[in-house]
């Protein structure tokens, strides 16, 4: 949470399951919502984001569900909506967090593409950087898509799941 203050980043929590991140300017950056049912999240990436910001973010979102032990074995991260270059955070995110993540559980991302073509550049690159990750990614146009392939993964765990949600 510190890391988010000290880069203007102000914190809205809606429920346990959803938080809302805006940049010092009150304009949201980044979206979160916990899908219990299939132990997965969806971040939403929304307009120009630093990378120091980004970086922030995701530390935080994983520690939140280390913390409030929330397990989340995929994700959909949707960057429909991102804007600009961010290769730096996405090289960070494969060499540091994915292999943070990994034996924590995760199994793997889709990821919705971005409409911006200079965040569409960042995907390809991240493309060739986690060839060698033993962890799925796909990529999808829409949400919709990224649903679906959710549903089809759909977690067999019947352990239910009650956060103490974001601090």
């Amino acid at each position: 949470m510190e890391a988010l203050s000290s880069l203007g980043l102000q914190l809205t929590v809606a429920d346990p399951f959803h938080f809302t991140i805006k940049n010092r300017l009150g304009k949201p950056i980044f979206e979160y919502t916990y899908l219990p049912q299939y132990y997965a999240g969806i971040h939403s990436w929304l307009g120009f984001v630093e990378m120091a910001q980004m970086k922030a973010v995701i530390e935080y979102l994983v520690s939140q569900s280390e913390q409030n032990h929330l397990p989340a074995m995929r994700c959909i991260s949707d960057f429909s909506l991102c804007e600009g270059g961010f290769s730096e955070a996405m090289e960070w995110f494969a060499n540091e967090i994915l292999p943070r993540i990994i034996p924590l559980g995760f199994r793997g991302e889709a990821i919705i593409l971005p409409k911006d073509f200079y965040a569409e550049l960042t995907i390809d690159d991240f493309k060739d950087l986690i060839k060698e990750i033993a962890c799925e990614h796909v990529y999808f146009d829409n949400l919709v898509e990224g649903m679906a392939w959710l549903e089809a993964h759909k977690a067999k765990k019947t352990a239910k799941v009650t956060p103490s949600g974001p601090n």
